[in-house]
């Protein structure tokens, strides 16, 4: 339902996530959800390969880190989707950290500080997918005169 419904910022969200499990699992348990990002992405380009710069390395940071988030295409993947239910399960089993959460998530941070969110993986991605849509709500608001 995420994936369906939210995309929007889930990238950053999800990166975001794999660098508190890097931090928080041990390396044998590790979805490996970027890893396994790159391999699909990279053995099907379809979605991407016209898209961004043609260099490989070039096109990594793109894949990575892209305006356009090409990787939107790919969450439906059932390799990507396992990695990512693997890396929630993961962050589940554990306590996050508040500092961790303030070094890589400080907007949701400071959302637990003020008591509006609880830290477990599914709210902090989507909370984080509502800071977009919070941007954008005073777009869709008529004015008042």
């Amino acid at each position: 339902a995420l994936v369906r419904d939210h995309y929007a910022i889930l990238r950053e969200a999800i990166f975001a996530l794999a660098q508190m499990e890097n931090e928080l699992i041990s390396p044998e348990q590790r979805s490996r959800v970027l890893e396994v990002i790159d391999e699909v992405m990279l053995n099907e380009p379809g979605y991407w390969k016209k898209y961004y710069r043609p260099t490989w390395s070039q096109a990594m940071v793109d894949i990575h880190f892209s305006l356009s988030d090409r990787i939107r295409y790919y969450w439906p993947h059932p390799r990507i989707r396992q990695s990512v239910e693997k890396l929630i399960a993961n962050l589940n089993n554990v306590t996050l950290p508040l500092g961790l959460i303030s070094q890589f998530m400080p907007v949701q941070f400071e959302r637990l500080s003020e008591g509006v969110l609880t830290p477990t993986p599914h709210n902090l991605i989507i909370d984080k997918i509502q800071d977009v849509l919070r941007a954008y709500r005073f777009g869709c608001t008529p004015d008042v005169a």
